[in-house]
């Protein structure tokens, strides 16, 4: 069953916090709770009907092997909040610290190809999340010239706490494919990269601190490099609104911190070209100077190659920034026709995507890009200027 409680207690209400002029509100808010996802998976076998192309017989596949002891996900919950009001409302805001622990949550697991079966769903990790979400309103100006602001702000550490079967093979970590004890649900794992050999092609480092070629499969975990997470722990926004007699001006930020990604790799492909390919090993002597190897001597890559080349840590990158999301310029022209026809009339003016700050060195938008593998799957957001009138009758 699913359920939840809350308790909340309006202190400012209290005898003893009446004689504090400074404050308006204080409410204090503790809840619990617990909440489930039902998977499609089946603890039964499932099976699909259709006809043996052969014979054109009816048949069932079985495409799902039974798991008596299959569970649904669960979550807990725990929030502990305040909000406020101070000085007659010009402060106001909450503050939310929370606690969510999943338990039972499903994933796809290996199993023995004697079972007749490559991979079946079960329950398979534990994962927490603790936090802070904050919003804080305040009016900092008031008069001829205004100032009002809001802040958001929000923290949250993600971190694995239990997984049934790991798959501790380097592989399945530099592929993000395998849940990890103790790190992120998203992380970044990087192989050591060790330069160019003479011959132009990629070398990593193995645990010992020894040079090994692409020839050579790496599957020790330990030979590998935490990089970090692909989540961004730290998030928020910032909304002002200044105004000027009829005049508004209201810019909004949003800013994302303290994640990674990958930088993209060019690759003699159709998806990965670009300039920079120009700059591979070409000559002896150029491992010095480069780390984009020779072109493949074949038509079919070598995935150890391809996978030494373009998941190592050389490409590794903070995915942190900060946008000017939107700049609107309004103004209120009411007075100048009069309240007869329309109780409000505005002219409004706004620009979209005006700036950029990124922690990458390539002006890379981490938002509209692919973090662990380093490629664009959507077009970034162009500038844009709108104008528009705004009647309300």
């Amino acid at each position: 069953p699913t359920w939840s409680t809350g308790f909340s207690w309006r202190l400012s209400e209290e005898a003893y916090m009446k004689d504090i002029s400074w404050l308006n509100h204080l409410l204090l808010r503790l809840t619990y709770g617990i909440n489930g996802n039902i998977s499609k998976s089946s603890p039964y076998s499932l099976a699909r009907y259709g006809k043996n192309s052969n014979t054109q017989e009816d048949m069932l596949t079985i495409s799902t092997p039974e798991n008596q002891q299959l569970r649904k996900e669960k979550t807990a919950v725990t929030n502990f909040g305040v909000d406020f009001m101070l000085l007659n409302n010009r402060l106001s805001g909450s503050i939310d610290f929370y606690n969510k622990y999943s338990s039972d949550l499903l994933g796809n697991h290996r199993l023995d190809p004697t079972t007749g079966f490559n991979s079946a769903r079960i329950n398979t990790a534990e994962v927490s999340n603790r936090g802070i979400d904050m919003r804080i309103n305040g009016t900092i100006l008031r008069g001829t010239f205004g100032w009002d602001l809001t802040f958001n702000f929000g923290y949250n550490v993600n971190r694995v706490e239990k997984v049934q079967s790991p798959r501790e093979i380097a592989e399945y970590y530099v592929s993000g494919g395998s849940p990890i004890e103790g790190k992120p649900l998203s992380y970044l794992y990087s192989y050591r990269w060790a330069g160019l050999s003479e011959k132009g092609e990629p070398q990593i480092y193995n645990a010992k601190g020894e040079i090994v070629g692409w020839k050579t499969k790496m599957n020790d975990v330990e030979a590998l490099k935490y990089v970090g997470t692909l989540t961004p722990p730290v998030y928020g926004g910032i909304i002002s609104t200044f105004t000027y007699r009829n005049f508004a001006l209201t810019p909004v930020f949003s800013y994302q911190l303290g994640h990674v990604m990958r930088l993209p790799r060019p690759e003699m492909v159709s998806y990965g070209l670009n300039t920079d390919i120009a700059k591979r090993w070409k000559n002896p002597g150029d491992e010095k100077i480069t780390n984009i190897p020779r072109i493949y001597s074949s038509s079919s890559m070598d995935p150890k190659w391809r996978n030494y080349y373009l998941y190592n840590d050389t490409w590794d990158e903070d995915a942190s920034f900060i946008k000017l999301n939107t700049l609107t310029l309004s103004y209120d022209f009411t007075g100048l026709i009069g309240r007869k026809l329309f109780s409000r009339a505005q002219l409004v003016m706004q620009a979209s995507n005006l700036w950029m700050w990124t922690a990458n060195n390539k002006d890379i938008d981490p938002e509209y890009y692919n973090l662990a593998e380093g490629q664009f799957p959507y077009l970034p957001p162009v500038r844009t200027y709108t104008i528009g009138v705004n009647l309300n009758f």
